[in-house]
């Protein structure tokens, strides 16, 4: 099976190259850095999570699904630079990724954001 989903990712990164399907491959990938990003996170890896998430600090949404992918990836970005977990600790970026992972709809970077005496403690996965 991950011989399968390596594959993929192997044409769609093709793909990006040459401009066929670029949206859907785009879509995929970034998926799946989600997923690996997010397991490294959980686990404690945080080194290695910043290196599959990081990349898309800087991206924008172009629609509703890249919109959801894209506001759980900058939720696990502010985590990481509000803590120093794999990246230099910096509550400037940290805040700026929660408001805009926020604006795109997370859920979590919303009650993060709340004022702290209602914040809730549990703002992490």
């Amino acid at each position: 099976m991950r011989f399968i989903v390596r594959a993929v990712i192997f044409i769609c990164k093709g793909c990006l190259k040459v401009g066929i399907f670029q949206k859907t491959s785009l879509l995929f990938i970034s998926s799946a850095d989600l997923g690996k990003g997010s397991r490294l996170y959980d686990s404690g890896k945080f080194r290695e999570a910043f290196e599959v998430l990081g990349k898309y600090e800087y991206f924008e949404a172009s629609d509703k699904l890249m919109s959801a992918l894209l506001a759980e990836i900058k939720y696990y970005l502010g985590v990481m630079y509000y803590y120093g977990q794999g990246v230099h600790k910096d509550i400037d970026a940290a805040n700026s990724l929660f408001a805009e992972s926020a604006n795109l709809g997370c859920k979590n970077a919303i009650t993060y954001m709340a004022p702290k005496n209602k914040r809730n403690s549990t703002h992490r996965r």
